[in-house]
């Protein structure tokens, strides 16, 4: 089992075994789980080849509406991934970093909401993106949610590692 703790004091728990990686659950800086975040997980189905792929799921998070009668989308979507490269150089604030797997994972769920126009039904898109950089984890995400419909408009959002401290 492996602790990956965020600058907020999230903790995440990684379990490695023959067949891939994976996220087994996330708890708050109090040690509570986490309720309505990232469901666990596959980080990455071995072997590590282009072309690799799996099934995962991410709750959203970001689609919210202009309008005060409707409510904020918070879906979980199930999303193909992909290994799309496994020797990118990435360069971020925090520095560059070589021989990084890039994973590209996409999915696509159509939402009944209601009968009113401020609630209207939807087609909700997600992409991530994500580079892993050898010895060190996850260093970069790109996510985007789009629903098509005016009232909630396309949301994205980049994360990248700002600091990294060896455990030992």
């Amino acid at each position: 089992m492996f602790v990956q703790k965020s600058i907020t004091g999230i903790e995440s728990l990684y379990d490695v075994s023959s067949s891939g990686i994976n996220l087994k659950l996330r708890l708050t800086s109090e040690g509570k789980p986490l309720e309505r975040d990232m469901l666990p997980g596959i980080v990455f189905n071995y072997p590590l080849n282009v072309g690799t792929q799996w099934r995962d799921s991410v709750s959203t998070s970001m689609l919210k509406s202009y309008d005060p009668r409707a409510r904020d989308i918070r879906e979980t979507i199930e999303l193909d991934v992909s290994v799309q490269s496994i020797n990118e150089t990435v360069r971020i604030p925090f520095g560059k970093f070589k021989n990084c797997i890039r994973t590209f994972a996409t999915g696509n769920k159509h939402v009944q909401k209601g009968q009113y126009a401020y609630q209207p039904d939807m087609n909700i898109t997600v992409e991530i993106t994500r580079w892993y950089a050898p010895g060190v984890g996850l260093i970069k995400e790109t996510q985007i949610e789009n629903t098509g419909i005016l009232q909630y408009p396309t949301a994205s959002l980049v994360k990248t590692l700002t600091r990294f401290q060896e455990s030992g």
